[in-house]
């Protein structure tokens, strides 16, 4: 009777129970640490976690940060317009604009699991003007004039702009995020 357990006595756990709460409480526990890492301001701690494993593990679901308590909040209102150039029977026509980003805003109002795309057009006018602005006032000159007409336009811009001094080597990622919102604008043309 010294041995045996009684009522009041609690069973010892199995081992599988066991090994079930240690791996739990070690996903909580990362989690949370996680969590204050990026809700944080951006600090060296955040290289605790090597590589990009936390924008990874952060962004899709948990994404958050502190932009909007900053002394400058973002007060942006970033947009896409695109339209187009079609051939009909009596020659070329330009469409009406479009505004993509309120078609993928659409699409992710009200909804508790927004489709991936819901942001892309906002990302990518995001990424094009601050591509943009970081290019010397020469070349955001040679922008304004708008070489879109010729299937050498992407050629003729690219030759201009290196035309010019580029001391922070700003026009490859220009020309990089136009390539982008050039096949994102193709994709809602179409």
């Amino acid at each position: 009777m010294d041995n045996e357990p009684t009522e009041d006595t609690p069973r010892p756990r199995s081992a599988v129970k066991r090994i079930l709460m240690v791996i739990a409480m070690a996903i909580t526990a990362f989690h949370l640490f996680a969590s204050f890492l990026w809700i944080a301001p951006a600090s060296t701690m955040r290289e605790v976690i090597p590589g990009d494993l936390l924008s990874k593990y952060m962004i899709p679901m948990w994404g958050q940060s502190w932009s909007v308590f900053a002394p400058e909040p973002i007060n942006g209102d970033y947009y896409f317009d695109v339209r187009a150039v079609i051939t009909t029977d009596t020659g070329e026509k330009t469409t009406e604009w479009v505004r993509a980003t309120d078609v993928e805003l659409d699409h992710s109002t009200y909804k508790l699991f927004p489709p991936r795309s819901a942001g892309l057009g906002i990302g990518v006018a995001s990424d094009i003007k601050g591509s943009w602005e970081d290019l010397p006032d020469d070349q955001k000159a040679i922008v304004e004039l708008d070489y879109f007409k010729g299937d050498d336009s992407v050629d003729r811009l690219e030759n201009k702009l290196e035309e010019y001094d580029d001391p922070e080597n700003t026009v490859p990622g220009y020309l990089e995020s136009e390539h982008t919102a050039t096949a994102y604008a193709t994709q809602v043309a179409k």
